[in-house]
């Protein structure tokens, strides 16, 4: 087990991919809303605003993510239920670095592919949050563990592990 101390210490060194002990401040506060409270819709709409640009539509300006974006937003995500993870002290640090480069690359790729071929290039939660109820919570059934209820802990009775299937509560826009 390890203490608050390590683990805080743990997530730090895990975002500190430079090793200039500096981390950028949304990804550590998008990655860190895993561990509060609340619902997973409001837990990706804080942390998306956390990685938008804005843009004008009018008067109005709209907060939308492009690629880059949703790689750092995925990865936030990942770096910290990696860490949270028994499993994740078995492989080494350059194959959890992998693991969670990779998925968060694929995860990004297909949103931006599925509204790229609807002619749109930046994406709004609304856009990202229709993505994943029609379908993107099969690729990305991880984010369903932002409910914290999900969670089996290593002290909880061994109960199996159910195959992906529609998201519990679609996302709100």
């Amino acid at each position: 087990n390890f203490s608050p101390e390590e683990t805080l210490k743990n997530f730090f060194l895990s975002f500190d991919l430079m090793q200039v002990n500096q981390v950028p401040l949304n990804q550590l506060m998008c990655g860190l809303t895993l561990l509060c409270g609340g619902k997973k819709s409001s837990k990706l709409g804080f942390a998306f605003g956390l990685f938008c640009g804005d843009c004008k539509s009018g008067k109005k300006k709209i907060q939308t993510m492009g690629h880059g974006d949703f790689i750092q937003f995925f990865r936030s995500f990942l770096i910290v239920m990696f860490s949270c993870c028994n499993q994740s002290l078995s492989l080494s640090a350059d194959t959890v670095s992998q693991y969670i480069s990779d998925t968060a690359q694929a995860v990004a790729d297909a949103v931006m592919a599925y509204w790229k071929s609807k002619k749109v290039e930046k994406v709004k939660f609304d856009h990202f949050s229709k993505w994943y109820n029609e379908g993107g919570f099969q690729m990305a059934p991880w984010l369903e563990l932002l409910d914290l209820h999900k969670w089996v802990l290593a002290d909880d009775e061994k109960i199996p592990a159910a195959a992906p299937s529609a998201p519990s509560a679609p996302l709100l826009a």
